[in-house]
């Protein structure tokens, strides 16, 4: 059933905390950037830079490699999942309506 409050859907998903991935491994953000730039679909170099974006606080360009996530593994359901992520993304962007949309795929 689609919920229509966010606040509603982050509580039942998520009771305990928000979801926030674990600090990056400590490597530099270009050589990572680059690494992604050259190997676009590899799962784990994606989640790195996610989480190197979020401990930064760089919620627009966190975007762009989430999306890619959803696109190349559509089925994730783990904790943490890209789903969720992007869901946190554009909460901290105050884009509500998404927030919402990717709420409702994670539930």
């Amino acid at each position: 059933m689609p919920v229509t409050a966010p606040r509603e859907l982050w509580v039942r998903i998520f009771p305990a905390k928000p979801i926030t991935p674990k600090p990056a491994e400590v490597r530099s953000a270009k050589s990572l950037e680059e690494f992604v730039e050259k190997n676009p679909d590899n799962y784990a170099a994606l989640n790195e830079r996610v989480k190197q974006l979020f401990v930064e606080k760089k919620w627009e360009e966190a975007k762009k490699p989430l999306e890619k996530l959803i696109q190349l593994y559509p089925e994730q359901s783990d904790d943490g999942n890209a789903y969720a992520l992007l869901a946190r993304v554009h909460r901290e962007l105050g884009e509500d309506e998404a927030e919402l949309a990717m709420l409702n795929k994670t539930a």
